[in-house]
């Protein structure tokens, strides 16, 4: 008995920490993905020397596809199975490859680095914006003839990229949502 419990143990201790690490590669996806495009497609240096949005588009589909492999293939990404989307999670549970009693916390744990990933990439956008205007703001007080977007812009911008990479994150969230998570549990 003894033996077991500590079996049981060691599953939970392994289902948490995969759980934690899920929740780790989840929120450096959003986060990397929602930079990659803020730099590429926002305004930045990048975008202003890639006057086509179609070259623009490759660069960043490349460099997610980069970053995807990089996590899936990090010794975090070995360890989980790198899923970083309910979605593919609820699919190797139906596969009979990930077992079903890791599906909500990986789940959860994919939400929760989901959501954590925008949000702090959206405080990084936004206080970007906020000190690119204060510099922009001195710069032209010593440069007459400088002339920079007012706040609007930059600040319509950053909130379009934010919102973008909301989305972007909620619909795979909201699709595995709508699963009934006990009842597929119970059919296992």
């Amino acid at each position: 008995m003894l033996m077991d419990m500590k079996a049981e143990r060691l599953t939970i201790t392994r289902m948490l920490r995969d759980s934690a690490l899920e929740l780790l590669l989840t929120f450096l996806m959003l986060f990397g993905v929602t930079s990659i495009v803020r730099w590429v497609i926002g305004p930045s240096p990048i975008s202003r020397a890639i006057p086509q949005i179609q070259v623009e588009l490759l660069i960043v589909g490349l460099a997610v596809a980069i970053l995807i492999a990089g996590l899936i293939s990090s010794p975090p990404g070995r360890s989980t199975g790198g899923h970083m989307n309910p979605a593919i999670s609820l699919a190797m549970w139906r596969f009979g490859v990930f077992p079903g009693v890791g599906v909500v916390p990986y789940i959860v744990a994919q939400l929760l680095g989901s959501v954590l990933g925008v949000v702090i990439a959206g405080v990084g956008v936004l206080a970007g914006a906020a000190f690119g205007l204060i510099v922009a703001r001195v710069a032209g007080s010593y440069f007459g003839d400088l002339k920079m977007p007012g706040a609007l812009p930059v600040i319509v911008s950053a909130l379009v990229l934010l919102g973008a990479a909301v989305v972007a994150s909620m619909l795979p969230a909201a699709r595995a949502a709508r699963v009934d998570v006990m009842q597929a549990l119970r059919s296992e």
